[in-house]
């Protein structure tokens, strides 16, 4: 492992605000044979500065080959609680 290095993926893929993540799954939505991206977000928090990621909605990305498009509100995405 001593070669290995980290690759900043989710800025040119188009994946990086995505909220406050701890779930994320794929699937076909639109039947196109490129997987899609479900990232399921929020946080109960103990503290007053991660409060907002209480609400942080689930998001929805296509798959455009290579990079994604958010897609949340046009796929009827509407999660803002836990």
């Amino acid at each position: 492992f001593a070669n290995r290095q980290f690759v900043e993926m989710a800025v040119p893929a188009g994946v990086k605000e995505s909220g406050w993540g701890w779930g994320a799954g794929y699937l076909d939505a639109n039947l196109d044979g490129r997987p899609d991206l479900v990232v399921t977000n929020g946080y109960v928090a103990p503290t007053p500065q991660f409060a907002r990621a209480r609400t942080d909605p689930t998001k929805f990305f296509l798959n455009g080959g290579g990079t994604f498009t958010d897609a949340t509100t046009a796929y009827g995405l509407v999660d803002t609680g836990l």
